[in-house]
């Protein structure tokens, strides 16, 4: 994934139209969803969550409901609905930051960014983990987080 926003980062975050850059943040996202879907269709086509060999949670949150929304592998007998949607669809949930992409709706309601259910939303996959995949053992687990800060934009302390 790394490496995909690397080498494609400009026409995922491409040029802003007119209407984008006079309104600001006030009325519309900063950035279409158009390039990200677009990059997204080539990388994983019409893949499934329940085609993918590991394990994944990938949150987000259903605007319709105002409720915490985990998009899950069936790695549960009760996880009954996830599987059938494409990592296309789930990606464009999860990443559509306010400000930055717009939100994204489906036969499910509508979703922002995965961020928005949780400040550090990579603990519910360790609350996952612990919960249902090795409740009794330790286990070696990796997280990917993808923010939106720039090296310039940081803070320093003092």
């Amino acid at each position: 994934m790394k490496v995909l926003f690397e080498k494609q980062g400009k026409e995922i975050f491409a040029s802003r139209d007119f209407k984008r850059k006079g309104l600001g943040f006030w009325k519309k996202a900063k950035h279409s969803n158009a390039g990200l879907r677009a990059v997204l269709e080539r990388r994983f086509g019409t893949t499934t969550i329940g085609e993918l060999k590991h394990r994944v949670l990938i949150p987000s949150v259903n605007y319709t409901t105002g409720k915490g929304q985990f998009f899950k592998t069936p790695h549960h007998p009760t996880f009954e609905r996830d599987y059938q949607m494409t990592l296309v669809d789930v990606a464009l949930a999860t990443s559509a930051a306010p400000v930055y992409f717009p939100s994204v709706r489906n036969d499910r309601g509508v979703f922002v960014d995965g961020g928005l259910v949780g400040n550090a939303p990579g603990l519910f996959g360790l609350h996952e983990i612990r919960t249902f995949l090795a409740p009794d053992r330790n286990a070696r687990v990796r997280v990917l987080a993808i923010g939106t800060m720039t090296v310039g934009a940081t803070v320093s302390g003092g």
